[in-house]
């Protein structure tokens, strides 16, 4: 390979690498934004869940004050 055709394929893919290196930082901020969505809605979630324990616990207090 002469060193023209070196320098060449050097080049291209170089530019190559660049253009697959910009998609990785691409794809990367996407799965950070859904890794940052996911985490909200799992917040939001155990939430919940805690407000019904609450008012399980809150039931089981009234029944046994009633003796049930």
């Amino acid at each position: 390979m002469a060193s023209a055709e070196y320098g060449q394929l050097v080049e291209f893919l170089g530019r190559q690498f660049a253009e697959v290196d910009r998609r990785f930082d691409a794809m990367d901020r996407r799965f950070g934004e859904v890794d940052r969505r996911i985490a909200e809605l799992r917040h939001e979630m155990l939430g919940h869940f805690d407000e019904i324990y609450r008012r399980f616990e809150r039931l089981d207090e009234i029944e046994q004050r009633l003796g049930r």
